[in-house]
Parts: C-alpha cells; structure tokens; sequence
C-alpha cells in the first residue's frame, strides 16, 4: 500500500526585475523612479493580471533568477533546515522553503534562517539600478525581522509594493575582529554590541570593557562568540556603527536575507530591482 507526503510552502522569496516585466506599451512611466519608490501602477502589481499585455507575461514567463543569482541557504541554516526536515528549492524568481503539511515549527520566535546571494552573471550589476550608484565594498541585507506578517516586502522602508532596492538596504560587511576607532585616543571605554533584527530595547549581546592605553587610537573587538548577522556597536568613545559581521567563509557575496519564520508560515516576500536601462 503506497502512501503520499503533502507539503505546504513554509516561505517564498520573489527578487522580481522590472527589466522582465516591462513593455514598451505597459509601463506608465518609463524609467522614472521617485527616489527609492516606483510610481503607483507600475507592472510590478503582480500576479498579472488581464490588463497586462502578453508581451509582458511572455517575458515574465523566461524570466530564470538562476541565471543571473546564486542563492543558498548558509552553512548554519543549511543544518536547521536538515535538522527540522524543511526542504530549500531555487525557482525561476528566487527560492521555496517546504515543510510537510502535518510537520509544525518549534515555538521558537528567535529561529532565523539565513540565506546567501551571490552574483553569476556580472551584467545583472549593469541592468539594476542602485541610486545614486551600487555602494562600494557593501552588500545588500534583508529581512522580515521587527516587521509584521501583513507587511511582505522585505524592502522594508516603508514605499510598500512600490519600493526598490536601494543603497538604504545596503550595510558595511566584516569579519568578526572589529577595529573602532577611538574619538579621543587613549581613553577607556565600554563597547556595546546590540542584535540589529532584534527588539531596540533588548540589552546588548556583548559588552566588552577597554582600559586606557596612552597613544592607542583603536580599539579591537573580538565577537567570534557570536553568530553571523548585522550588530550596532555603540561605546562613549566611538562613532556609532551598524556593521553584517561573519559569513568569513563566502568572499563574492552580493547580499544576505534573513528570515524569521515563527508566524510567517506560507508568506511569499517580495524583493524589486529597477531597471537601469537608458
């Protein structure tokens, strides 16, 4: 007597780039993006629909992400999703997280599952629009966390539907041995290091005391006890700063989404990319 495993869709990422959805007859403002935002009815109002053409589906239709991204879910993640018995699938528009349909998640809100982005065809730099330009030695970091479930756009700055990415989305990346500089060289201090996806008012993660040393103009960090993620180091003596530390071992990253599934279960989040064509 044979038997069937139904499975439910625990999370979809959809990166969608107006390249591929666009027209000469369907798109009511050309290339003109207001600040980070799209105008109001642009062809990213998705699912189509009937008043869009079928050139534009046409062109939905051979749209493959996998051509242009590599997207995997990070070493750390990889073993959740084994350990829970979820299963990671790429698509044509970014990627699926599969759970069987009588399988629950733990009750634990702080479960996060983090996923790499790297480039495969250099070009997607030239056809995306970032403006006023792709930051320099930064790489894109998105997530759900301190959003709420009704809210899913992981482009969270507040443009909905309508909103791209943007340099806003975009952090300095590090290994996980910090060098702030001091303000005033040679004073003591105490370094704070808060979880930048948790709650504000949570106390910090780490908290590490300097002494003072005459003619010292930096102070070294070692966060290697914590997991990789995006942190804000705050101290007296220091400029405040929001930092991705970790992921030492993926050099090419272009970006990092975070996920946080605990009552999010079947939400598909969507990611836009402009258009940079002339």
């Amino acid at each position: 007597m044979g038997f069937t495993i139904a499975y439910d869709k625990l999370m979809e990422v959809a990166i969608w780039h107006h390249r591929w959805l666009q027209t000469s007859a369907y798109d009511p403002a050309p290339q003109t993006y207001a600040g980070a935002a799209f105008v109001p009815g642009d062809p990213f109002v998705l699912p189509l629909n009937a008043p869009v053409p079928a050139a534009a589906t046409t062109r939905l239709l051979t749209y493959d992400l996998r051509n242009l991204l590599t997207i995997r879910p990070s070493a750390d993640t990889a073993k959740k999703l084994q350990q829970l018995g979820l299963t990671f699938k790429t698509t044509t528009t970014g990627f699926w997280v599969v759970k069987g349909n009588k399988q629950a998640l733990p009750s634990t809100p702080d479960l996060r599952l983090t996923f790499t982005v790297s480039l495969l065809d250099p070009t997607l730099i030239d056809i995306t629009r970032v403006n006023p330009a792709w930051p320099a030695g930064q790489f894109f970091h998105l997530t759900n966390a301190q959003a709420t479930p009704a809210f899913r756009f992981l482009l969270s700055r507040g443009a909905g539907p309508n909103e791209v990415l943007s340099p806003e989305h975009f952090y300095a990346r590090q290994g996980r041995i910090v060098r702030l500089p001091q303000l005033v060289p040679g004073t003591a201090t105490t370094v704070e290091v808060h979880d930048n996806l948790a709650n504000p008012a949570d106390p910090p993660v780490l908290t590490q005391a300097f002494t003072a040393i005459a003619l010292q103009t930096e102070y070294e960090l070692d966060v290697r006890p914590l997991a990789a993620g995006r942190y804000r180091l705050t101290s007296p003596n220091t400029s405040p700063v929001t930092l991705y530390l970790g992921l030492e071992d993926h050099p090419g990253l272009l970006g990092v989404i975070d996920i946080f599934p605990q009552g999010w279960e079947g939400t598909l989040y969507d990611v836009r990319l402009a258009d940079n064509s002339s």
